[in-house]
């Protein structure tokens, strides 16, 4: 008898199954880098032990809406299909079992999931790793937030530590200029037409209010903190926080993400000192990208304001 060792899981009030080859990690999840984007079963970005990997929202994947929120209480599952990780959010975990693999029967045609009775005459939804990411669905900018992630089968505990050492960075492009801020003092990244945003005016440093956890939270122009004249047509609103302090700023849709070794950041040199916020840069294909020290930050818009 050939058998298949599955992990079966909650999702909706149904029950699915994967391959346990595929599964390098279970646990808990209550929150992570919620990131707006045009492939709708992407959530964003989480964090787990320095490595980090993208959201997979499975029900809308396989055709169920579900909402989920950046801030909860789930279970994630970590795959890997041998050529991309990425982590998926369930409801529960079932347990692992056995079964027999002539017992799988197309029975629903829907290409990603595979239909099985098991043994106690349930019909389990099996679903086929390989097939819940389609690299083409992010071709759509130059967000590719697939292209350097990579199997940890093989890490060591000497490269888990020279991954611990790296630092994610959220970059954008303003008037040609590349800055970056450290991903972690990112809570979340909202699109601007967000229904608990109301706008007032580009033209101004607070460019309107966003309703969050029950706190309005003033939206401020950055680059006009950062006195450019460019006007954003298509922004998206980056909440920060940082210990006690929650800020929101506009910064263009056109966002990236990247990793770079801690080491590399250069640090109080010429080329950023116009504000006291940006002494800090790396190098990136070429171009520098300068630093936004979000603690400076807010000390500079505390005085700012004091000034006025």
């Amino acid at each position: 008898m050939s058998s298949l060792k599955l992990v079966s899981f909650k999702l909706h009030n149904q029950i699915y199954g994967i391959n346990l080859k595929f599964v390098k990690e279970v646990g808990k999840i209550s929150s992570f880098f919620k990131i707006p984007s045009k492939v709708d079963y992407f959530e964003g970005l989480y964090n787990l032990k320095g490595i980090i990997l993208p959201v997979i929202n499975l029900g809308k994947r396989i055709g169920i809406n579900i909402d989920i929120p950046s801030n909860f209480l789930k279970y994630y599952i970590f795959l890997n299909d041998t050529q991309y990780s990425f982590i998926i959010i369930i409801d529960k975990i079932l347990g692992v079992q056995e079964i027999d693999e002539n017992t799988i029967k197309n029975l629903n045609n829907k290409n990603l999931i595979e239909d099985i009775i098991i043994d106690n005459g349930e019909i389990l939804s099996f679903i086929d790793v390989k097939k819940i990411i389609d690299i083409n669905d992010f071709k759509y900018s130059k967000r590719f937030f697939f292209k350097s992630l990579h199997s940890i089968e093989d890490l060591s505990v000497k490269k888990i530590e020279e991954e611990k050492s790296k630092i994610s960075f959220t970059i954008f492009k303003i008037n040609n200029e590349i800055f970056g801020i450290d991903s972690k003092y990112i809570k979340q990244l909202i699109s601007s037409d967000n229904k608990n945003f109301k706008f007032f005016s580009l033209d101004n440093l607070v460019v309107g209010e966003l309703e969050f956890d029950n706190k309005i939270i003033e939206v401020l122009n950055l680059p006009l903190i950062l006195k450019t004249n460019i006007k954003l047509d298509n922004y998206l609103i980056a909440l920060i926080e940082k210990e006690e302090t929650i800020l929101a700023f506009i910064i263009p849709e056109d966002t990236g993400f990247i990793v770079i070794e801690e080491q590399k950041i250069m640090k109080e040199i010429s080329i950023v000192n116009n504000f006291s916020f940006l002494n800090q840069a790396f190098k990136y294909n070429k171009e520098y990208v300068k630093i936004i020290d979000i603690e400076k930050l807010i000390n500079f818009l505390t005085l700012k304001a004091i000034e006025e």
